[in-house]
This record gives structure tokens, C-alpha cells and sequence, in this order.
């Protein structure tokens, strides 16, 4: 018999919640399979199996634990232990007795996702898992297409060039003034702060139909991707570490409602502390660099997406106006990574084109507000 033990989580911490198990009493499990969840203050965290066993749990789910407390006991048999359970309740029969197991659990990630999606259960247990995860109910709400023949050549040849993410990059230049003039209009007119970053992301989703492989993922064997919904991850960075929180429905929620909740993951970053939800998911990234002179930023292309897009911090140029008198005007880069098995130069240079678009005109920009 092994006892189960929570490791220490977090430094900062003396304690965890044991947020939910992911097995049933007398589940057989193996070493390294996820058996529980716990939470600490910085994030969630799986407890794992360390040796092959018959499970017995000793705490219920939403308890508090201190680290290195046992939550649980691995059998070598089920003999053992409904033998230790007898030893230990005065009601043998009903302490012996097993538990009814579910055909399946899901992680609190999955099951805000089968929330938001409308999943249902023959679908869960279609998928034949007997812990389901986030990353396989977003495969659930996801579309398969058929790469061209000249698509599916590009992959071959670039595979071999990259050992890992061929990321090619594009970069363009963003005149602000109408977005700036745009946010100081809105503050003082109707109370709000819609800035850059978030008109930008607002017409990123609005191409998801437009660019559908900039939304993907590709397959193992390079001949099909997986095209993703709009939902953006944006990386957010206080000094707490590097988070890559997702932004869901950007391009049909109230733009105020948008702000709102980038300004909600971002004071989460400053106190480092996020659902599972919130960090799941994310057709694509976007990579805010306001930092003071900030002018170029390649961003990475992270594993499951196919582009990356940056903003870096806004700065002023000279250029001549009309009368060839010198005036001042605000700029800032707008980048995009993108992996080269999927996306094409042609495609990451119009898809930026259309963003530039999006965000330059006056009547665009008030588009992007309704």
C-alpha cells in the first residue's frame, strides 16, 4: 500500500483545495496518471499516480489540504483493500461495497467549455476517455478540412527545413491617429476606454471566415488542419510570469463588455491568479508590447495555432504634409508570425493588409464599435 501525498504546490503557500478527484474508489490506476486536481493560489495543478494501484480516498473534493498531508491510499489489490476498509468501519458490507463509477470526468476546464458550447453527453462519451480535458472538448467544437495538393507540397518542404514550428514573419506599419483620436472621443463622451488592443482584436476575430488556416491547427500527417473558432489569447505579462488568457467571442460581444474583460485578465496577471477557463483555448495570439519604445516584436507561434500577431508600443515619425512642412504623426508594427506549412506569404500579407485597413479609416474603426 502507497499513501497519496500533495506535494508543495506553490512556495508561497502552506495549503491547496483539493478541487475535484478524477478517479473513483477502486479505480485501477497506474503510475503517472492524473488522479486529482488541486488549486493553489497561482493556478491548478493535476496530483498524479506514483505507483500502480487500486485507489482509496481518504478526503472529499473541495477540502483543504496541507501540503504533505496523504489524501489518499494505492492498493496492491482490491483485496487489500476493501480488507482495510473492513479493518476500519464497523459496516463492512457497506464500507466494502465499490463505487458506482461514471464513464466519465471532466476537468473544471472541460466542463466550462461544455457550458459555453452546448456539448452534450452522447458526445462526451463518444470520445471514449475516461478523463476528459479541455484541449478535448475544444476538438469537439472544431472543423476538418482537406488541405490543396500545393498546400499539402509546402508542408512536405518546409517540415523538412524546421524541426519544429517553421514560423515565417511579416511585419507592417500602423497609423494610429484616428484610433487614438477615436478612444479620447469615447472617454469623453460615453465614459469608455476602447484602446488599440482591443479594437485590434475585435478585427482579427471579424477574419476568421475570411482567413480560416490562420485560425488552425495542422494535422499529423500534413494533410488536413484543424480550423478553430475566434477566440483569442492574449499574452499578458505584470511581473507575475508570462500568461496567455483567452478572450471568447470577440467578434460579437459589446465592445465595452470586451474591454472590460481584457482589463479583467490583466489585473489577474498583476495578482497572478486565473481560472482554468480563462487559460484554455485560443484560435490565436496576440502579443501586446506597450513598453516605451518598443518598436519591433516577433512573436512565438505556440503550439496548436499557426500565427502569432504583435503589437508593439506606439511612437512618433516626421514626414512632410503637403506643403513639405515637417508634422509629427503616431505609428506603431504591427507583426505577424505564422506557421509556414499553413499560411502562405500572399495570405499573412493580405490578412495584415485587412487589419491595417480595419484600423486606420474612420469608418472602419467605428465599425469595429458596434
Amino acid at each position: 500500500m502507497a499513501e497519496i501525498f500533495v506535494p508543495v504546490l506553490n512556495a508561497n503557500d502552506e495549503s491547496c483545495t483539493l478541487v475535484e478527484w478524477l478517479c473513483e474508489d477502486g479505480d485501477l490506476v497506474r503510475a503517472g496518471d492524473p488522479i486529482a486536481v488541486a488549486e493553489t493560489s497561482k493556478a491548478s495543478v493535476d496530483i498524479v499516480a506514483d505507483v500502480d494501484g487500486i485507489l482509496q480516498r481518504a478526503v472529499a473534493a473541495a477540502s483543504e489540504i496541507t501540503f504533505g498531508e496523504p489524501i489518499g491510499h494505492l492498493f496492491d489489490s482490491e483485496e487489500q483493500r476493501l480488507d482495510q476498509l473492513a479493518a476500519a468501519s464497523e459496516t463492512v458490507g457497506a464500507a466494502a461495497e465499490p463505487a458506482a463509477k461514471a464513464s466519465y470526468v471532466l476537468t473544471d476546464a472541460a466542463r466550462a467549455l461544455v457550458e459555453q458550447h452546448g456539448i452534450t453527453d452522447e458526445q462526451l462519451r463518444g470520445l471514449g476517455k475516461r478523463v476528459i480535458r479541455g484541449g478535448d472538448v475544444e476538438n469537439l467544437t472544431s472543423t476538418t478540412i482537406e488541405l490543396s495538393l500545393n498546400q499539402r507540397q509546402v508542408a512536405r518542404s518546409v517540415s523538412r527545413s524546421w524541426q519544429s514550428i517553421p514560423a515565417a514573419y511579416n511585419v507592417t506599419r500602423l497609423l494610429v491617429a484616428n484610433a487614438l483620436a477615436l478612444r479620447q472621443e469615447l472617454r469623453a463622451e460615453r465614459g469608455i476606454d476602447i484602446g488599440l488592443p482591443v479594437l485590434l482584436i475585435r478585427a482579427i476575430a471579424r477574419l476568421h471566415n475570411d482567413f480560416p488556416l490562420l485560425f488552425a491547427s495542422i494535422g499529423h500527417d500534413g494533410r488536413t488542419a484543424t480550423i478553430t473558432g475566434a477566440d483569442i489569447g492574449v499574452t499578458v505579462d505584470a511581473g507575475a510570469g508570462l500568461f496567455v488568457p483567452v478572450l471568447r467571442d470577440p467578434a460579437g460581444r459589446p465592445i465595452e463588455e470586451l474591454a472590460a474583460d481584457l482589463a479583467r485578465l490583466q489585473k489577474c496577471a498583476v495578482q497572478g491568479r486565473f481560472s482554468s477557463a480563462d487559460l484554455v483555448g485560443g484560435a490565436l495570439t496576440v502579443s501586446i508590447n506597450p513598453y516605451h519604445d518598443t518598436v519591433f516584436v516577433i512573436p512565438i507561434v505556440f503550439p496548436g495555432q499557426s500565427v502569432a500577431v504583435s503589437l508593439a508600443a506606439v511612437t512618433d515619425e516626421i514626414v512632410l504634409d503637403p506643403a513639405n512642412q515637417p508634422v509629427r504623426r503616431p505609428v506603431t508594427q504591427l507583426g505577424i508570425a505564422y506557421d509556414h506549412r499553413l499560411v502562405n506569404g500572399r495570405d499573412a500579407a493580405m490578412f495584415s493588409r485587412r487589419l491595417k485597413g480595419e484600423l486606420e479609416s474612420p469608418l472602419a474603426l467605428r465599425n469595429l464599435l458596434t
